[in-house]
């Protein structure tokens, strides 16, 4: 049994770890575009960016949060 607990609370320590990883790929993923190759930096200015029309967002606090719960129920009969 406790080897059972044991393996239980090591495979849930995984899956948040892993969980952890992944969901800080994804913030760099999208906070930090990959520079394109053979591209360097150079020491020259930069063009100037083109001018982008910002709208009001109506919504600046919110975040869309995604949330998957699965529960599996195991009913054991002992005779």
């Amino acid at each position: 049994m406790a080897v059972g607990t044991a393996i239980q609370i090591g495979v849930s320590l995984t899956g948040k770890y892993l969980a952890r990883q992944a969901g800080k790929q994804a913030i760099n993923a999208v906070a930090r575009p990959k520079p394109q190759r053979g591209s360097r930096r150079s020491n020259r200015e930069s063009p100037p960016a083109k001018e982008v029309q910002v709208l009001d967002d109506p919504y600046p606090h919110a975040a869309a949060v995604s949330e998957t719960v699965v529960i599996r129920r195991v009913w054991l009969r002992r005779s």
